[in-house]
């Protein structure tokens, strides 16, 4: 995905179009926070809780990014942007 983004936004660099790449990775919400387990099956979440601990946010930080990523800061950045 990071090279089709570069190349794409090599590609139309003197366009005025900004191409880059978004990834939310695992965010809080109900979906992943309020799961149905099918009776039997409970155990087999038991290591799901952790990752979700440790690797979930918030909404509002990708929020955040995505907004920041669709504001002008980005004009005339590369193709590959992290909005920290």
């Amino acid at each position: 995905m990071k090279s089709f983004t570069i190349a794409l936004a090599e590609e139309y660099k003197d366009s005025g179009v900004g191409v880059y790449a978004f990834s939310p990775g695992m965010m809080d919400t109900d979906m992943l926070l309020d799961v149905e387990v099918v009776s039997g099956f409970e155990d087999r979440l038991n290591s799901l809780e952790a990752v979700v601990q440790a690797l979930s946010q918030p909404p509002e930080i990708p929020a955040r990014r995505a907004t920041r990523l669709a504001s002008a800061e980005t004009d005339g950045a590369p193709g590959w942007w992290c909005a920290a």
